[in-house]
């Protein structure tokens, strides 16, 4: 559990938590160069009543180096 999950554990009521963590496994990041996909919460993050996708520089756990990503949102 990342550093933002922690906080937001213990400030938050269990069921609120409970529908964060569903929310954000539905959204996917995914590398732009070696198609590696994971959700926020795997990252370690959260996002929440959230819309719209997004490009984003973080770092692929395949590639080993920091690379573009999509984050779009799976039902």
């Amino acid at each position: 559990m990342g550093l933002i999950q922690k906080l937001f554990r213990a400030i938050m009521p269990a069921s609120t938590l409970a529908s964060m963590e569903a929310e954000s496994r539905k959204w996917i990041v995914k590398c732009k160069t070696c198609g590696t996909e994971r959700s926020i919460w795997e990252m370690g993050g959260i996002r929440y009543n959230s819309k719209g996708s997004k490009t984003t520089f973080v770092r692929c756990d395949k590639c080993e180096k920091f690379r573009s990503h999509s984050v779009t949102y799976f039902e």
